[in-house]
Formats: structure tokens, C-alpha cells, sequence
């Protein structure tokens, strides 16, 4: 299942322009960060147990790509919110709750 961002429908995501079209879920990390390997861990977790697909994420390997307006690490967005350092559960969960009912999550889903 693969989620792309249609242009029709480029306007009404918020991440967009943060995002490459291919993902719903940002996660911004470096291999110097202690915290972010447990951070993708609970983040996949996550969408499993509320049955959605790990192919929502996307890796920013902030040592290798040109990211600006990160201030700390882990950074993950979903949709409107961020979440900075290791993501509290209800925090994730309530952020996955409005993906879930973001029209854009179903309207840019070629499969859904």
C-alpha cells in the first residue's frame, strides 16, 4: 500500500512541504542520536497495533539531507503535530487519531 499526495490535494496537507509525496509520518533522526532508535521503535509499534501501515513513515537522516526548523531530536511529525524526543504513548496516539480522520489520509491512499 503506497500513500502519495495528488496535486489536486497537495493544499489541503499541512506536511506537505515538508514531505517528498510519499509519506503521512516524518521522523527526523541522526546516527549520533541515542533516542531516536527507541523513538522509531515505539512509532512502528504504534501503527501496528492501530493497523496502520509502517510505510506511512519516512526517515529524514538529518546527516545527510538539508533540514532546517528541527531544533532537537527525535523530531516526528503527523499532520499537524510534533512530537519532540521519545513520543509519550497517548501523545502518538491521539496525533495517529487525527491522521486517521485527516480527509487527506484517505483521498491521497491509492488503496483505501
Amino acid at each position: 500500500m503506497r500513500f502519495v499526495l495528488r496535486p489536486e490535494n497537495r493544499n489541503e496537507c499541512r506536511i506537505r512541504d515538508r514531505m517528498d509525496g510519499q509519506s503521512c509520518i516524518l521522523i527526523y533522526t541522526t546516527s549520533q542520536c541515542i533516542f531516536c532508535p527507541g523513538a522509531k521503535e515505539i512509532l512502528e509499534r504504534m501503527l501496528n497495533e492501530h493497523g496502520l501501515p509502517v510505510d506511512l513513515i519516512r526517515e529524514v537522516d538529518c546527516d545527510n539531507e538539508d533540514v532546517r526548523d528541527i531544533t532537537a531530536l527525535p523530531t516526528i511529525h503527523v499532520c499537524e503535530e510534533t512530537i519532540i524526543g521519545l513520543p509519550e504513548e497517548d501523545t502518538l496516539y491521539r496525533a495517529l487519531w487525527k491522521l486517521r480522520v485527516n480527509p487527506c489520509f484517505y483521498e491521497n491512499s491509492e488503496n483505501m
